[in-house]
């Protein structure tokens, strides 16, 4: 008779919660909405409007790593055969890139009849109680993925039987792909001691995905717990407005619809379960505060940025790296800067440094390395190459033109100083996009704006400009007039790679085209 409680008490932990408790990753993919799906009692869950309730999360222990903000819920559910729970839950993002929670649920069977293995009663009744308490912690190992872990602790009474249940969870989800979250989670490493006996159970191991169907009304998303026995959890979610959604979802032999209500940080969900047992109703009513970790997350990010560009500045490409890597653990990476990420690792490879003295050599090894920051190759080996006509046992030149992008570049043999090109002989659209740059990162936005459209006064069909000139709308946040340059841009060139950089960051931040809504 331990089994079916521990089963109910589990569902009550899966499937029972509120919509906020956990108020995750706001700022992730809205696939992150489905509500959960798993739950070994069949429940696929409320499939409440952020989905990723603190009993949810509790359960996918990886998913408490995208907490975004600080929040409680309370809960409340008439389970089969008037048995009865509440549940308390408490999550708190902490530290750099990590979340913590807790919950407490309580169960009273009510005068439940005793089933035997085939389901079926045998007349007999029983009542039991139990109380069962889950701590967790998730952290992010980098900016789209976490891993996190669970306790579990349970103790019941049963008759004059006294019982306790312990179970550890391990689990990671991913959020990289566009719209999309999965993640896989290991629990029921179980130890319980039923009177004087012990026993250990079978772990469990479940995968569970979510996806956006369309636009940001529509979501489904399912799981599948592969053992000890199988089980397949799916739903969908419908958001009739921002404030209000209607959920359905089917697990085995149980079938589910709720509403999901949420009124700035407050959140109201409600569901009917039906199984053959009977029904099931669950209530939450959940809150949540504090500032958003996505919203720190990304000024950290972008501090670590500027503080690599100070470090390349002076010549410190392994400390730039260093920092370039610490802003990507903490917020995915526009394309222009994942190329510097990548620039400034090879730099730090091929051990560049010392190019900070103001030698007539050195300031022209840095300029060089500016070109190869900037993705200019050709000038970058134009420099270095006429450097080393000058010094031609310079080791450190050497190893610039080693550089990834350089060193398959086709040489005419080691060009004299008359025979580089001059600052002044580049390409003025090329030397005005270099400027453009240049004025970008340096937040000058009136004289990065003026670049462009000198850009485009000498030639309209400037791809890279338009890709420029909506990268600083939307930093000014002009985000529709963003939208127009970067989809001009793609209209001119679909396959230039800034345009498709372009594209895959308007995807990442949901920036609609015109007429999608």
């Amino acid at each position: 008779m331990t089994r079916p409680l521990s089963w109910v008490v589990w569902a009550v932990c899966a499937a029972v919660g509120g919509r906020g408790a956990a108020a995750l990753a706001q700022e992730g993919p809205a696939a992150l909405r489905v509500a959960n799906l798993s739950g070994p009692a069949g429940l696929p869950g409320s499939l409440a409007a952020g989905g990723l309730n603190g009993f949810t999360a509790l359960g996918q222990p990886g998913l408490l790593g995208l907490a975004d903000r600080t929040g409680v819920g309370m809960s409340h559910a008439t389970l089969f055969e008037g048995a009865r729970s509440a549940g308390l839950s408490f999550i708190r993002p902490r530290g750099e890139d990590g979340a913590w929670a807790v919950s407490l649920h309580t169960l009273d069977s009510g005068q439940a009849e005793t089933r035997g293995t085939d389901g079926k009663a045998d007349g007999s009744r029983f009542s039991a109680s139990e109380q069962l308490l889950r701590a967790g912690y998730g952290g992010r190992l980098r900016h789209d993925f976490t891993l996190g872990g669970t306790v579990t602790l349970a103790r019941s009474a049963l008759g004059a039987k006294s019982h306790s249940f312990a179970a550890a969870g391990l689990g990671a989800a991913y959020t990289g792909f566009p719209n999309l979250v999965v993640g896989a989670a290991a629990d029921e490493f179980a130890y319980a001691r039923i009177g004087k006996t012990t026993d250990r159970l079978s772990p469990g191991l479940r995968v569970h995905g979510a996806y956006a169907l369309w636009k940001d009304a529509l979501h489904a998303g399912a799981s599948v717990r592969l053992s000890p026995q199988a089980e397949v959890n799916a739903g969908l979610e419908y958001a009739l407005l921002p404030i209000f959604g209607l959920r359905v979802g089917r697990s085995g032999g149980a079938s589910n619809v709720g509403f999901g209500l949420k009124v700035r940080s407050y959140a109201l969900d409600y569901q009917i379960g039906v199984h053959e047992l009977g029904s099931a109703h669950q209530i939450s009513l959940s809150t949540s505060f504090g500032h958003s970790r996505g919203e720190e997350r990304a000024a950290r990010s972008e501090r670590e940025y500027e503080q690599a560009r100070r470090y390349a500045a002076v010549g410190d490409y392994e400390g730039a790296s260093a920092a370039m890597s610490r802003a990507e653990r903490l917020q995915a990476l526009v394309a222009e800067r994942r190329a510097l990420r990548d620039a400034l690792s090879h730099l730090a490879q091929a051990r560049v440094r010392g190019l900070s003295e103001q030698s007539p050599l050195q300031n022209e090894l840095r300029k060089g390395v500016g070109y190869y920051l900037a993705q200019r190759p050709e000038l970058a080996q134009s420099v270095f190459l006429q450097v080393q006509a000058r010094d031609p046992k310079n080791l450190m030149t050497q190893r610039l033109l080693a550089l990834p992008g350089l060193k398959d570049l086709p040489r005419e043999g080691p060009k004299g100083a008359a025979e580089a090109p001059s600052f002044t002989e580049i390409d003025p659209i090329k030397l005005k996009l270099f400027k453009t740059e240049e004025y970008f990162q340096k937040q000058q936005w009136d004289l990065a704006l003026k670049e462009c459209r000198d850009i485009l006064a000498i030639n309209p069909r400037e791809v890279t400009a338009y890709v420029r000139l909506g990268s600083i709308f939307y930093a000014l946040g002009m985000k529709a007039k963003a939208v127009q340059s970067w989809l001009y841009a793609e209209s001119l060139d679909p396959a230039n790679r800034e345009v498709q950089g372009a594209l895959r960051f308007m995807r990442q931040n949901r920036l609609e085209r015109p007429g999608e809504r």
